[in-house]
């Protein structure tokens, strides 16, 4: 395990700390670029199992991408929740 995978756990887990377990989170993720990207597939992907993983299952985190919102597009809805 590198050290990234590592900070990426450790914060991670953190978070999932912070969550009360009782409440399941259904949260979402936008990423600039598609599912067949490589970054999107390696890094995005990934974090998300990781969440689940760690979490229990209790955080759930839905991805969308381009097809919602253009990646040029993604600064104002983001802002705006």
């Amino acid at each position: 395990m590198n050290a990234f995978t590592k900070l990426i756990g450790t914060a991670t887990l953190g978070f999932v700390a912070a969550t009360s377990v009782a409440n399941a989170q259904d949260m979402k993720m936008l990423t600039a670029w598609g599912g067949n990207h490589s970054g999107t597939a390696n890094m995005a992907y990934g974090y998300i199992d990781l969440v689940q993983e760690l979490s229990g299952g209790s955080v759930s985190i839905t991805p969308s991408g381009p097809e919602v919102v253009p990646a040029g597009q993604q600064i104002q809805p983001l802002t705006a929740g």
